[in-house]
């Protein structure tokens, strides 16, 4: 009788641990740029999503079913987290509220799609008589954007270290954005004699500190035509009123000139770029 109880513990708690495995494992997003960096798609990959989300191909398959569902309660999980200010985000998330808008193809176990939810309300529909374009380039090949949504890769497992999700750029704690936006507001009214674009703002986008310099782009909150600025190779599109400043105790740069003046490397300018395209807006 003894084995008999023993040997239902052990069947139950294996069964227990594996049914935790099965909820726990819903996947993980990347971005394009992203998934493309971390080797999850070769460059003929990248190619075939940009022909089938700019119309160049059909794409005739159909999304699995179970694979759908997955993808939903991927993003269901994320809209259940908790914000910086530490109460959660949605907690009435459900996954009927998440509809996949395109499926664009599985490229050995990634799938690129593109979703929505009804939760998050950054989806904007743009009727204003013309397109905004917004435009991404990965591996080379140049991918536009007519709203704030844009193409997401989704893989059924977790990876090694976790998405970094810059919503709002790097979290800072209130007293260190207010002592930033002094200093930089300071800086402008020297430099601009009291006009500048930012002035009277107190939302800013941060990307980190680098050598000294706070490096961040102020919100414009207004539609505005996309700028594209290359810097070594690296395109930083944004709203055109949208500069990205590089700004120190004494000194006040834009990023590009920062970076041709030698105050920041290459490889800090790649980390910076790497979060500037990486905001997810969905």
């Amino acid at each position: 009788m003894k084995k008999f109880v023993v040997l239902y513990i052990v069947v139950f708690l294996l069964f227990s641990l594996s049914a935790c495995k099965q909820t726990d494992d819903i996947g993980t997003f990347y971005n394009l740029r992203e998934a493309y960096e971390e080797g999850l798609l070769t460059v003929e990959n990248v190619q075939s999503i940009a022909d089938y989300y700019h119309g160049t191909l059909e794409y005739s398959k159909s999304l699995d079913k179970k694979v759908a569902q997955k993808i939903k309660e991927t993003r269901v999980d994320f809209l259940k987290q908790k914000n910086r200010a530490g109460t959660l985000r949605y907690p009435e998330a459900k996954t009927e509220g998440v509809t996949i808008l395109r499926y664009l193809g599985e490229y050995k176990g990634s799938f690129a799609v593109m979703i929505k939810d009804v939760y998050y309300e950054r989806y904007l529909d743009y009727d204003l008589g013309y397109y905004c374009v917004r435009p991404d380039i990965v591996a080379n090949i140049e991918f536009n954007y007519y709203d704030d949504n844009s193409i997401l890769i989704w893989v059924d497992e977790t990876p090694s270290l976790p998405l970094k999700i810059y919503e709002s750029g790097l979290p800072l704690e209130d007293e260190e954005r207010l002592a930033i936006l002094e200093l930089c507001h300071n800086w402008a009214e020297i430099e601009f004699d009291g006009l500048y674009s930012f002035k009277g703002k107190n939302t800013f986008t941060y990307y980190g500190q680098y050598n000294g310099f706070y490096i961040l782009k102020f919100t414009a909150w207004t539609f505005g035509v996309i700028k594209e600025e290359i810097i070594d190779g690296l395109n930083f599109s944004r709203h055109g009123s949208e500069e990205i400043y590089a700004i120190s105790d004494d000194i006040g740069k834009t990023l590009k000139e920062a970076y041709e003046e030698g105050y920041l490397t290459r490889n800090e300018l790649k980390e910076i770029h790497k979060m500037h395209m990486n905001i997810m807006d969905i």
